[in-house]
């Protein structure tokens, strides 16, 4: 089975001498394919993990880390946002990128043409073989239940609606604190965060796709634009309109 996933943000970046974060606490997927410098991770189970060339690293989703690196020897990556309806991994997951290898070049691929909004289509459809192929491989991915999935269906099909976790809970045929605790379990988030989570990755979208930030509000369940760009902001570290235009598809 195909693994189901949005691309919110991709690029190739050798990190200005400012880069890092302490106890972050992502509610996407954070991917890297390191492609040179000295960085390191450090979470309550890793002190101090130097971040090697040539692997790919997955992040954890809601659960606390560290990076940082050397700012005379500065991290360059290959790295991806990603929102994948997956019982989350709480561990970084490390893997080493062995030359002449499937991955080893639809990596290489990725790293020629993440950089270019005009190839965003191709890059959506490599990356996608890259996450099939470490499932196929490395069996690293965990679906979640059809249960959890129809969940997240109902979610992302309301979010423009007053969707509370107590309406959520009624569709699930569950009562809230119980249903809460089972998807905090199997998400590491709560149903709160998750749907916060969901209408800003579609947001996202819906400004890649050119559309004007009020129909965005509508879309995505916000009925004060001023207070969705606060929301976005502090979800993606940009602005609605930074963000569309580093996402200008080219003729």
């Amino acid at each position: 089975m195909d693994i189901k996933f949005r691309l919110l943000q991709h690029e190739v970046t050798r990190c200005p001498e400012t880069w890092g974060m302490r106890n972050e606490c992502a509610i996407f997927y954070r991917i890297y394919y390191i492609l040179g410098g000295e960085a390191w991770y450090s979470d309550g189970k890793h002190e101090k993990e130097r971040l090697k060339k040539n692997h790919l690293y997955m992040l954890p989703v809601m659960h606390p880390y560290t990076l940082w690196h050397n700012k005379k020897n500065p991290l360059c990556v290959v790295w991806f946002h990603v929102e994948m309806n997956l019982e989350t991994a709480a561990d970084l997951i490390e893997i080493p990128i062995i030359k002449d290898t499937e991955l080893y070049y639809l990596l290489k691929a990725l790293e020629i043409i993440n950089h270019k909004p005009e190839y965003f289509a191709e890059t959506e459809q490599i990356f996608g073989s890259v996450l099939n192929l470490l499932n196929k491989k490395y069996s690293l991915l965990k679906i979640c239940s059809k249960r959890m999935q129809e969940i997240c269906s109902y979610i992302e099909e309301n979010l423009g609606g007053d969707l509370s976790v107590q309406k959520v809970a009624d569709y699930a045929g569950m009562e809230r604190s119980y249903f809460s605790k089972l998807f905090k379990k199997t998400f590491r988030m709560s149903p709160r965060q998750y749907i916060y989570a969901k209408r800003m990755n579609c947001a996202a979208e819906l400004i890649i796709q050119g559309k004007r930030i009020k129909e965005v509000c509508r879309r995505v369940g916000y009925t004060d634009e001023k207070a969705f760009s606060r929301a976005f902001k502090q979800y993606m570290e940009m602005s609605p309109g930074e963000y569309g235009k580093r996402h200008i598809e080219q003729p």
